[in-house]
């Protein structure tokens, strides 16, 4: 035994090992919900855009959604490899959780060297899998906190050890991903420059002339990748389309609700969380401790300065959704995670067994994370989708769907139109209930019933209350063949 543990030893004193041990423990916490036999509904919109994409469609033409493209190329190499087999697309998007922690991870490690290094990745990976949170289904908020998550390694290389422009240019350019994904990050990739900016006030450099190359650097570098994604739309021929989805709709979203209002209701939301998520609660601890503990070193003033930037930046960002949903609130991931690093950092003193500490810690985060559920509800074998109405509905049109089933599915929004041919054993279809997928096959604002009358659909879908548009285009003499469950989906006999 004590010569299987001497072997051992070189390797269980190798941070990096942690992690991967780390990292593979967060993978298979999320291994229960890839299982998940079907979409959920955002979900199903990305992988709907994606396969129309692949299929000669054109993102904002004749596939729609609200996002910014950066999402669906992040995930078209997954469709592309693994077509409809959802399980393998869920890894996919699990490994890119991974990958945000790993690059978590080396952000810690500009500024805590120890055992306590490994933390902030593990509460990182928590704080995604915390179902209260909605982290493990494909959606914009993972997607976007993988590029900042980058952008914040390379910022931190820069501001913290090279002063390089490389550095802080691929910060730049992974910033302006994260915004093309989902324009709330901007308000969190705003942390950088102004930090660049507050820290040359605090410490007297504000003159600088290199700061101010370094400023008007990133927002060129920001410009060029917009300027290039605005001239790639202009050539498709839907850079219109584009900016109407990109930035009219999102503006329109989030102006339905007044800024104060927003900021209570983040408020309400961030105090009900703290006792939802560990992560939450430590790095809630470590940003009051970092407001007033005392500093010594340039070092760590500067990175307080780059955390308190980080969080607050972040905290607009999520106030700015506006409507709650609970996945808004992972944009607050990455800045609680490394507040509680930077905690440990300060409240380790040299003669502390940190192995044991860290020990501690990470037992402390993994029981409070309400994991157990999340195996429970694995081995139970039910609707592992668990939470919404949407989602549950996803799953009985996925029981009913035949061989080359034509769906028309109708929302509050206009209707839109699906074809499948999936069989029913794959148990799943892309749902998706944006306006205007393949809108150049039905226009969602001047449907007839004759188009519904072309494309012959066999299943009718209806969400929440929107039995109202469909009733134009039913009655009870054309091909009503039966009411399925609830009375949301319709099968009509209607062979082609």
């Amino acid at each position: 035994m004590k010569k299987i543990k001497s072997l051992l030893q070189p390797l269980l004193s190798n941070d990096f090992l942690w992690f991967t041990l780390v990292s593979v423990f967060i993978f298979l916490m999320l291994l229960p919900h890839s299982t998940a036999e079907h979409c959920n509904v955002d979900e199903g919109i990305y992988l709907t855009c994606i396969k129309d994409m692949l299929t000669g469609g054109t993102l904002y033409k004749t596939t729609w959604e609200h996002k910014g493209p950066g999402i669906f190329y992040l995930y078209l190499p997954a469709v592309w490899a693994f077509d409809n087999n959802l399980f393998l697309i869920r890894l996919y998007h699990n490994l890119v959780l991974i990958l945000s922690m790993f690059f978590v991870y080396h952000s810690t490690r500009f500024f805590l060297r120890n055992r306590f290094s490994l933390i902030p990745p593990l509460a990182y990976g928590l704080f995604f899998l915390n179902k209260n949170f909605q982290g493990k289904c494909i959606n914009g908020e993972p997607a976007m906190m993988f590029m900042v998550s980058v952008a914040s390694f390379f910022f931190l290389k820069y501001y913290l050890r090279s002063q390089a422009a490389g550095d802080l240019g691929l910060c730049a350019v992974f910033s302006a991903a994260a915004i093309l994904t989902k324009p709330t990050s901007l308000f969190t990739v705003l942390a950088f420059p102004a930090t660049v900016f507050t820290a040359g006030l605090s410490f007297g450099d504000w003159k600088n002339k290199k700061l101010l190359r370094d400023l008007v650097f990133f927002a060129s570098v920001v410009g060029v990748v917009f300027l290039l994604t605005l001239i790639h739309y202009f050539l498709e021929e839907t850079l219109w389309e584009f900016l109407d989805a990109f930035y009219y709709v999102n503006q329109q979203y989030q102006g339905q609700t007044r800024f104060l209002l927003k900021l209570r209701r983040a408020t309400d939301y961030y105090l009900n969380s703290l006792s939802a998520d560990p992560a939450v609660f430590f790095g809630t601890l470590a940003f009051i401790h970092c407001l007033f503990s005392p500093l010594n070193k340039l070092s760590e003033k500067k990175m307080r300065v780059f955390l308190l930037n980080l969080f607050v930046f972040s905290y607009l960002g999520f106030n700015w959704g506006g409507r709650m949903y609970p996945h808004y609130f992972l944009q607050m991931g990455l800045s609680l995670s490394l507040l509680t690093g930077f905690m440990l950092y300060q409240l380790n003193p040299s003669n502390v067994d940190s192995k044991k500490i860290f020990a501690a810690l990470f037992f402390v985060l993994i029981l409070a994370s309400n994991i157990p559920k999340t195996w429970e509800t694995f081995l139970r074998n039910h609707d592992r989708m668990g939470e919404g109405y949407l989602h549950q509905l996803s799953g009985y049109v996925a029981e009913e769907t035949r061989p080359g089933d034509r769906i028309f599915v109708g929302n509050r929004f206009p209707l839109i139109y699906f074809l499948s041919d999936r069989k029913p054993a794959t148990k799943y279809f892309f749902i998706s209930w944006h306006q205007g997928v393949r809108r150049e096959i039905i226009n969602p604002q001047n449907q007839t019933f004759s188009d519904f009358q072309k494309h012959k659909p066999t299943l009718i879908v209806w969400m929440r209350n929107t039995k109202t548009y469909l009733n134009p285009y039913i009655n009870e003499n054309y091909f009503l063949e039966e009411r399925s469950r609830n009375n949301n989906i319709l099968r009509l006999n209607n062979s082609s």
